[in-house]
Parts: C-alpha cells; sequence; structure tokens
C-alpha cells in the first residue's frame, strides 16, 4: 500500500514539473515576448526612396507671357521662335547639371480685345511708370511663377521712352516694356529681351541652392550671399536694440514704434515675405553696454577696425536677452557712440579712408552707428529711426535671402523702388530658392530618420511619427507637382509643411535612442527576474526526463 501510495506521490511531482515547465515554455514566455516588444509602425522606406533628391529630379516651370503689338503676325511668330529657342538653351544648361530641372513655357496673346486694351493704355500714360501700373491691372499679374513681355514699336508711344536711354523696363510687378525702335528689326530685339529675362531670372542659381542645401558643394568655395541667409522656419523673431553707453551724460529718446509701422510693416506685410512665417517684433533700451571698442582717433574722427567686431558682437549678444524665443532671432541694434567718441566708423585694414557706419553679421542680425554732432553741454538725443530703418530693411533682405539684382545694361530700366519695397519678380526667385531649400531638407531629414529607425532596433516608431512621415511624404509630393506647373507660392507651402512634419517625426521625443536600455543592461534586468524562476523548472524538468529514461531502459531489460 506504502509502495502504491509513493509511485502516485512520484507521478504527481512528475505531472506539476512538467505541466510548470510547458505553462513557462508554451504561455509565459510567448506573453512576456509579446508584452515586451517594441512597437514599430510601418514606414513608407520604399515612396520615401523613389522621391529622394538622387532619384525625382526637381522640375521648376517659369511661364512667360508675351503681349506684341508688332504690324504683322509673321513677325510676332519670329519673335516667339527665337525667345523659345533662347529659352530652350537655358533649360540646357541647367539639365546638365543633377537633380534639378528647368522649364519655361511661353504663350502669345493672341486675344485681340486684350491686345488692344494694352495699346490703349500705352498710348493714354504719361510715363513708362503710369503705363506699367496700368497693364499690371489689366493683366491681373498676381501669379507667381509668371512674367509677362509687352513688345511695342515707338510709334505706339514716343514719349514713354523720352526720358531714358533704355529700351526696355522692367516694372515692380511681373511685367517689362520693351520699345523696339522703328529701324529695328525683330531679330535685333532678342538680344534687349534676353537682357531682360536675364534681370529677372538671373538672381538665383537653383542648382547652386540645392547643393548647398545637400552640402554636395566645393567645401573650399564658400557662399557669402548663403552663408548669411537663415533657413526656413516658421516664424522669425526681430529685436531692435538702442545702446546708449552712459545714459547719465546722455539722455535718448527714439520713435521705433512710429518707423516700424511707417517703413517695416508695409515691407513684411509683402504677400512674398509674409508667406516665409510670421514675424514678431520688440525692442529694447540698453544702457551701460560698453562693447569694448577702443577705436582710434586721426583727423578729428574716430574709427575702429573691422577685426575687432566680433569680439564687439560677442560682449553685446550677452546683454541683448532675446534668446528664450524657440525661433531663430535676429537682432539689429543702433550704437550711439559717447559724446567724446563721435563721429565714429569702422574700417578695414589698412584702408583707414573708407569707412563705413553700418554692417552685416551673417544669421545674426545688424549693427548701425548713429553718429551725432552734439557737443558737451548737450544732455538729450532724439534718435530718428526713420533714418536708420532703410539700413535695417536692407540688411534683412539679405537675412532673409532675397536675391540681390544682377547688373544689366544700360538698356534696362529697372523700376525705382523705395527701401520697404520689392519686385514680385524677385519674390519669385526667394520662393524657388526657399522651395529648393526645404525640399532638400525634407529629403535629408526623413533618409536620416530611416538609416536611424533602421539601425536601431529597439526603437519604437509610433502611430504619431507614422503620421508625420505620411503627411510629409504627401506635401513633398504635391509640392513637385505645384512647382512643376509652375505654381510657386503653393509649391513653398506644401514644400515647408513637408520640412515641417519631416522635423516633427526626426525630433519626436519617444525615438531618442536615450529612452533605451542597450542590450547588456536588459541582461542585467531581467537574468535576476528569471534565473531564480527558471532554474528550479529546468531541473525539474531534466529530473522528470532521466526518470522516464531510466524507466524505459528497465522495461528493455525485463
Amino acid at each position: 500500500m506504502l509502495l502504491e501510495n509513493d509511485r502516485v506521490i512520484e507521478r504527481r511531482k512528475q505531472l506539476a514539473a512538467v505541466s510548470v515547465g510547458v505553462i513557462a515554455i508554451f504561455v509565459v514566455l510567448p506573453l512576456w515576448w509579446k508584452t515586451t516588444e517594441v512597437y514599430r509602425a510601418s514606414l513608407p522606406y520604399s515612396e520615401i526612396e523613389q522621391l529622394s533628391i538622387q532619384q525625382d529630379v526637381i522640375t521648376v516651370t517659369r511661364h512667360v507671357r508675351v503681349v506684341a503689338l508688332l504690324e504683322s503676325e509673321p513677325a510676332v511668330d519670329v519673335l516667339l521662335m527665337r525667345l523659345q529657342e533662347f529659352l530652350t538653351s537655358k533649360e540646357k544648361a541647367v539639365k546638365k547639371a543633377k537633380y534639378v530641372s528647368l522649364r519655361y513655357i511661353t504663350r502669345k496673346v493672341t486675344e485681340a480685345s486684350t491686345v488692344n486694351a494694352v495699346e490703349e493704355k500705352l498710348k493714354a500714360s504719361q510715363d513708362i511708370r503710369e503705363a506699367s501700373d496700368a497693364i499690371s491691372t489689366l493683366l491681373a499679374l498676381n501669379y507667381t511663377g509668371h512674367f509677362t513681355l509687352v513688345v511695342y514699336p515707338r510709334t505706339v508711344n514716343p514719349s514713354l521712352f523720352s526720358a531714358m536711354q533704355a529700351q526696355a523696363f522692367v516694372a515692380r510687378q511681373r511685367l517689362a516694356l520693351l520699345q523696339l525702335p522703328s529701324s529695328m528689326e525683330t531679330d535685333h530685339m532678342l538680344p534687349v529681351i534676353a537682357d531682360t529675362l536675364e534681370t529677372v531670372y538671373g538672381g538665383v542659381n537653383l542648382q547652386k541652392v540645392l547643393s548647398e542645401s545637400l552640402h554636395t558643394h566645393d567645401q573650399d568655395v564658400v557662399d557669402a550671399d548663403r552663408m548669411r541667409q537663415l533657413r526656413p522656419s516658421t516664424g522669425i523673431q526681430l529685436s531692435f536694440t538702442l545702446v546708449n553707453t552712459n545714459p547719465s551724460a546722455l539722455h535718448t529718446e527714439w520713435n521705433i514704434e512710429q518707423a516700424v509701422n511707417g517703413l517695416l510693416r508695409p515691407f513684411l506685410d509683402h504677400r512674398g515675405i509674409n508667406s516665409l512665417g510670421s514675424f514678431s517684433i520688440e525692442s529694447q533700451l540698453l544702457y551701460y553696454a560698453d562693447l569694448k571698442l577702443g577705436p582710434t582717433k586721426r583727423d578729428g574722427l574716430y574709427k575702429v577696425s573691422a577685426n575687432k567686431l566680433p569680439q564687439s558682437l560677442s560682449v553685446l549678444e550677452s546683454r541683448l536677452g532675446f534668446q528664450v524665443s524657440q525661433l531663430p532671432s535676429l537682432s539689429f541694434v543702433i550704437y550711439v557712440p559717447p559724446l567724446d567718441k563721435s563721429p565714429l566708423f569702422f574700417y578695414y585694414p589698412p584702408d583707414w579712408e573708407h569707412g563705413f557706419t553700418s554692417f552685416l553679421s551673417p544669421q545674426w542680425g545688424g549693427l548701425v552707428v548713429y553718429n551725432h554732432n552734439l557737443t558737451a553741454t548737450d544732455d538729450r538725443l532724439p534718435v530718428d529711426v526713420f533714418r536708420v530703418m532703410p539700413t535695417f530693411i536692407t540688411q534683412l533682405k539679405k537675412l532673409l535671402g532675397l536675391p540681390d539684382l544682377e547688373r544689366h545694361s544700360d538698356i534696362i530700366q529697372l523700376d525705382r523702388l523705395k527701401s520697404h519695397e520689392l519686385y514680385d519678380w524677385q519674390i519669385d526667385r526667394l520662393l524657388e530658392a526657399k522651395m529648393i531649400e526645404c525640399i532638400a531638407s525634407t529629403s535629408a531629414t526623413l533618409h536620416s530618420l530611416l538609416q536611424l529607425l533602421d539601425e536601431v532596433k529597439n526603437m519604437v516608431i509610433s502611430d504619431d511619427i507614422q503620421q508625420e512621415v505620411e503627411q510629409s511624404l504627401k506635401a513633398l509630393i504635391k509640392s513637385k507637382e505645384y512647382s512643376k506647373d509652375g505654381i510657386l507660392d503653393l509649391a513653398f507651402q506644401s514644400a515647408k509643411e513637408s520640412m515641417q512634419s519631416a522635423e516633427k517625426a526626426f525630433f519626436d521625443p519617444s525615438i531618442l535612442e536615450l529612452l533605451y536600455f542597450p542590450d547588456d543592461q536588459k541582461f542585467a534586468i531581467y537574468i535576476p527576474l528569471f534565473v531564480p524562476v527558471g532554474i528550479p523548472v529546468l531541473l525539474s524538468l531534466v529530473a522528470v526526463l532521466r526518470q522516464f529514461v531510466h524507466k524505459e531502459d528497465h522495461r528493455k531489460q525485463e
């Protein structure tokens, strides 16, 4: 009886050991594996690779519309044919480069009512500026990426160009008026048209913008214009500071609010500029800020070597206090020199004779010295910001990346603008460049993100990251489509949205590698947990297996 009970107890032990082992292997381990696995949402790897800069060329389309008031239709056709040949040569020059394709689409205005209306506007205008404004309103020249050429014989209105030696007038709108002298053949007009289009389109090298955005250019050749520009962002903070080194001796007042509303705001409210992002404006008075200039006096003037400017800016930047914003910040400073150090100028050694009172610092801002003729008995200085704001706006244009106007021949006359005014076609070149920057940045960011996620297998890919990547990809596709159609404003907005979504996905806190344990630390955590439980279970299974083998051997011997 006792022997039978011992066998029952032994079987129960064996069954218990086997049950625990089976549960541990087929239930506990899969459950632990499933509950501790890293969630990785699927990402469109192949689509991103297909839309990379190296695989998918960016096509930028420019529309050129021609209104020709010539006597014969064949002459108009010849002019259009020569113009298309010229633009095709420019397309081929760009196609030799990589990743960017340029396409010009020319169209002749054939509606008789439109042509006649343009001719009437030319005849009724007193000067070329009035004519360009009237024709711009008539033709509704508000579309980005489009430019209109109006070619007419001198006999239509001889007085329009009478005050100028030029043969072409490039207006502030997307319009150029070209006067054809009666003695000039249509073919001879092509150089004038070529110079006009070079003035309009020559301010930006799109291939160079792309190569520098991708860091594929020659590192030994540094483009100063590109270095000073801010990269695209959702907004920019503009700060204006009046520096008074000794307010106890000189009391300063400034009309910053009036200057901002009168000059700066009209510039920032321009349709092309405000599409770059939102602008916030702040101002402050800064007292007792010694810039450590150490000027040298000669011939009654105080001058400071330009080599000291970096150290002076470092001293000044520590006192400005505008670094709390997450947006990129540009600082513009009006420096009022002490009474005994005015007038103050900067110079580039050894050229002492040529001094200047303003300078620009790349991606930082600018400074203007406000010289005065006060004597030691004067204790008040009203600072006229209207005097220096045009300089600040010029510096801001460079920092934002507005292309410089190409040097043009004497036969081309540009519309005269105030400091806060812009050429609409100049904005188009800015949008083209910024669009290329955003697309290049998006491509680089998405590829870096995919490479990071591929290398770190235990990194979480949340649904939010998946959504941001998909949104970035969709916006990138839209941007390239709009660019191919020549709709620059929508192309730039889509490219900027794509870049922002890509950066949001890349900098998501959940993918930071520091939030996850390396494999050695995982072993350090799991071994103390599983070994005390696993060893008894394993030994029990080994004992059961041995008993089973022993019984089989015993049966064979019997």
